[in-house]
C-alpha cells in the first residue's frame, strides 16, 4: 500500500472509520438538481476563488520577476553594472 492511502488507512489512525460512515451516509442522499439556487451560488463562489487564485498566481510571478531583474540587472545602481576599477591618474599610480 502507498504511503499516501495508508498515511489515510483506518490500520494507522483509527478515526478514519468516522470518514468511511460519513461517507455512506451522504452517498444515501439524493443529488442536487442542476437548477438549485445553492448550486448556482456554489459555482458563482466557485468561479470566484478561481480567478482570484489565477490573479494572486499573476501577482507572485510578476513580483518574482522583478526581485530577479532587481538582484541581477543592478536596480539602477550604477556601481553595480561597474566592475571594473576606475581609471587612476599616471600621477597617482606612481606614487608621488
Amino acid at each position: 500500500m502507498r504511503v499516501s492511502r495508508w498515511i489515510f488507512s483506518e490500520r494507522l489512525n483509527p478515526a478514519m472509520a468516522a470518514v468511511g460512515v460519513a461517507a455512506a451516509t451522504l452517498r444515501a442522499f439524493p443529488p442536487v438538481p442542476q437548477d438549485e439556487t445553492w448550486r448556482a451560488q456554489e459555482n458563482k463562489a466557485s468561479e470566484a476563488i478561481t480567478e482570484m487564485l489565477a490573479a494572486v498566481r499573476q501577482l507572485r510571478d510578476l513580483s518574482a520577476e522583478q526581485v530577479f531583474r532587481q538582484l541581477y540587472s543592478g536596480g539602477g545602481d550604477e556601481r553595480s553594472n561597474d566592475h571594473a576599477r576606475p581609471e587612476r591618474e599616471p600621477a597617482e599610480a606612481s606614487g608621488a
